[in-house]
């Protein structure tokens, strides 16, 4: 899940609603998110304050801390919307594909797999190769899904406007 995802569907929830299980982890394993909640919590926290007549306002203040508050919203929002995908949770994609890779020739050498040859023979080589790559292949289109616009960015490509003549 995208960090603009998670902070949208954060703000459309009931304060008092528990969180579901998916932006949960994400805040707990996103530092920016997790950051950016708290700032916005703080705020929310000074609105309510300010709205309950607790601190004296004039039309003045009350426009500028407006203004201050969209100002910190549009360059919070900005930032996430552009922000990279974190180094640490492309670590451990990389780590997690050489795992794989690596535990790919090591699989045919497991008690289980010994057992189904001598069961099966070698029509168990196909299949198991066929899902082994399968395996591969799906890690791969989700890794590259994943960090389409890092991989753009690391190959230097830019996006390409397509124009389509109205006929």
């Amino acid at each position: 899940m995208k960090c603009a995802e998670v902070i949208e569907r954060y703000f459309d929830l009931d304060h008092g609603e528990p969180l579901p299980v998916e932006i949960a982890t994400h805040i707990e394993t996103c530092t920016s998110c997790r950051e950016l909640i708290s700032r916005m919590n703080s705020g929310m926290q000074l609105l309510s304050v300010s709205n309950t007549g607790d601190i004296k306002d004039t039309g003045e203040s009350r426009a500028a801390f407006t203004d201050t508050v969209m100002h910190r919203i549009r360059s919070d929002s900005a930032t996430i919307a552009n922000e990279p995908a974190p180094s640490e949770a492309l670590g451990r994609w990389i780590v997690t594909g050489i795992i794989i890779i690596a535990a790919l020739p090591l699989a045919s050498f497991s008690r289980s797999v010994q057992w189904l040859h001598g069961i099966l023979g070698g029509s168990l080589d196909f299949p198991m190769n066929l899902v082994l790559g399968l395996l591969v292949a799906v890690y791969s289109l989700l890794f590259i899904g994943s960090h389409l616009k890092a991989i753009a960015r690391w190959l230097h490509l830019r996006p390409e406007v397509v124009r389509r003549k109205t006929v």
